[in-house]
């Protein structure tokens, strides 16, 4: 079992999906939780004493800023970030979309994990440690296809090329910088699918069915342990073996 107590995170999209089960599972394994969202925290997050919510909209940047900061003066630290904060794009052609949906996507998936990245590393550098966690997708290696459009998938694949980057800047001071690109998971931004899209998805992936948050956040708790010192610069994915044939 993994011990973070005495450890500070920060969580992005921490109100639903990926981002509650791990800031949950963070709050049990000893840690003092920072969530990050624009959507309130349920009432039963709210119970948690080291579990404390933050209304924020990653792509504000004085948002960002300011709320990291709280979270420094309150806890002293910040010993890890995951960046779980997205949306999904319609399944619509680049022809058919239009520049508001570019940039809803790009500003939420892209924008707020630099700003988030950004505002923590000043941090971790004093520290001389940290660790990050930002979520991509698949869709950033298959330019979308089953799992979203191209411009999903460019949204994605930016996060992916920057984490490689942060990686390389944050080594010296001990800092690691990781990917995960999931398949689908099955939270409230998955439930718009068609029974069509789904079907198709799982006879694409060869485990047979969606993830669960849970499968997720093993991953996320992982990279940001000790046990995970010595691993950065990596794009995991955790897909089901979705990629095995793309």
């Amino acid at each position: 079992m993994f011990d973070f107590s005495g450890k500070v995170v920060i969580v992005t999209g921490g109100a639903s999906g990926i981002g509650l089960c791990t800031a949950r599972h963070m709050v049990s394994l000893g840690a003092s939780v920072a969530v990050f969202d624009r959507q309130e925290a349920s009432e039963e997050s709210r119970e948690y004493d080291s579990l404390v919510f933050f209304h924020t909209d990653v792509t504000q940047e004085d948002e960002v800023e300011r709320n990291v900061s709280l979270v420094a003066e309150k806890w002293g630290r910040v010993d890890a970030l995951v960046c779980s904060a997205g949306v999904t794009y319609p399944y619509k052609t680049v022809v058919e979309s239009d520049l508001a949906g570019w940039e809803r996507t790009v500003n939420i998936n892209s924008r707020g994990v630099f700003f988030c990245n950004r505002a923590v590393f000043p941090i971790m550098e004093k520290q001389r440690s940290g660790s990050i966690v930002n979520i991509a997708s698949v869709a950033a290696k298959t330019g979308g296809g089953l799992l979203g459009n191209a411009i999903y998938g460019a949204s994605k694949a930016a996060v992916m090329s920057f984490s490689k980057g942060m990686a390389r800047e944050g080594g010296p001071f001990g800092i690691t910088v990781n990917v995960i690109c999931p398949g689908v998971v099955d939270t409230p931004m998955s439930q718009g699918l068609t029974q069509e899209s789904r079907n198709s998805l799982i006879a694409a992936t060869p485990l047979g069915k969606f993830a669960e948050p849970v499968d997720i956040m093993n991953t996320i708790v992982f990279l940001c342990s000790d046990s995970a010192r010595h691993i950065t610069s990596v794009c995991l994915n955790v897909d089901g073996g979705f990629m095995h044939g793309n």
